[in-house]
């Protein structure tokens, strides 16, 4: 079987990393080409394909044996991405991110484009790697972020001092500055010394290099939303066995797919004060960071490692080629 993983824009990099687990991990043959790459990148990928999984926010369709590619945010064919020939009863899956298809979402127009139920008419599967955007009404499953956690050190050590570490993006999307930064005013308040390490904005750093610090942190802040869902960095954080806090919420837990212990390892907090509750637990020495560390690495092993999101994968094309077959 030839699997073609193919996007525009590939957000997180989870196609890259999705092409690599099917390599690594199984016996067939799999391509992958992004926007990065020349048009016949995308011939190369999907020519001869019995699969073709478009990550990230690209929309598709298949039309008279053509595969067509939405552009991210943009109304028209991106032509690097479009108008190549597909297999005939090649099954066709999305793994969307959330910019062009998350709900209620600022700054972009997904919906103008295609509605909903556009995607369940032309796509087999849709699998999003966060379960917020496994609508009810899509109810698909779960395609999670695939971390080579052969590759990511386990080596939790954190020292005598509290450092937190997050990443804070250009509209601040974890909700850095709403709720750890009044955190930490408050223990700064109380007397207690947190050291803070920021990525991203002018902070921003090659990813190796990120990786590498995230080693010095005793407490990652992932991200504290109201869709009460994680992203690539807090997986990249649990791998490493870094205690990470981030607001999972009962909703996303339920839409995870057989993930039934979705964020499970996660420290939760909803807010600002539940922030400053955990540092202050952490100082006091009330968690138990080694066996919060242990657990996350678990946890990262058992749902993202390559080896599991290959046995995921190949699991929801089984599903897709059967919804396929019924669809005749």
């Amino acid at each position: 079987m030839k699997i073609a993983v193919v996007g525009i824009i590939d957000g997180a990099r989870s196609g890259r990393h999705l092409s690599r687990a099917l390599k690594k991990h199984t016996a067939h043959q799999v391509a992958y080409a992004n926007y990065k790459g020349h048009t016949r990148d995308y011939a190369r990928a999907i020519v001869g394909a019995d699969v073709i999984i478009v990550a990230g926010d690209a929309l598709a369709y298949v039309k008279n044996g053509l595969i067509y590619m939405y552009a991210h945010n943009c109304r028209k064919i991106y032509p690097k991405g479009s108008k190549h020939k597909v297999k005939r009863n090649a099954v066709l899956i999305s793994m969307p991110l959330g910019c062009n298809y998350r709900r209620k979402s600022s700054g972009f127009k997904a919906f103008e484009i295609w509605p909903l139920t556009e995607y369940s008419r032309n796509f087999d599967m849709v699998t999003p790697a966060e379960p917020d955007l496994n609508y009810p009404d899509i109810n698909h499953g779960v395609l999670p972020y695939a971390i080579d956690t052969d590759k990511v050190t386990y080596g939790y050590s954190p020292g005598k001092k509290i450092v937190v570490g997050a990443y804070m993006g250009g509209k601040d999307s974890k909700n850095v500055r709403a709720y750890l930064m009044p955190a930490l005013k408050q223990l700064e308040r109380e007397g207690i010394d947190v050291k803070l390490m920021l990525g991203g904005l002018k902070h921003m750093v090659p990813h190796s290099q990120y990786m590498e610090q995230m080693k010095r942190y005793t407490v990652y802040y992932g991200q504290i939303t109201p869709i009460g869902v994680h992203g690539r960095s807090e997986v990249e954080a649990i791998a490493m066995g870094i205690p990470t806090i981030c607001g999972i919420t009962a909703e996303a837990v339920s839409r995870a797919g057989e993930n039934k212990e979705y964020g499970a390892p996660f420290i939760k907090a909803y807010n600002a004060k539940d922030v400053a509750d955990v540092l202050r637990k952490i100082h006091n020495n009330e968690l138990d960071l080694k066996a919060i560390s242990k657990a996350s690495r678990s946890y990262a092993v058992k749902w993202h490692s390559y080896q599991s999101v290959a046995r995921q994968a190949l699991n929801i094309i089984e599903q897709a080629k059967a919804r396929k077959a019924k669809r005749k």
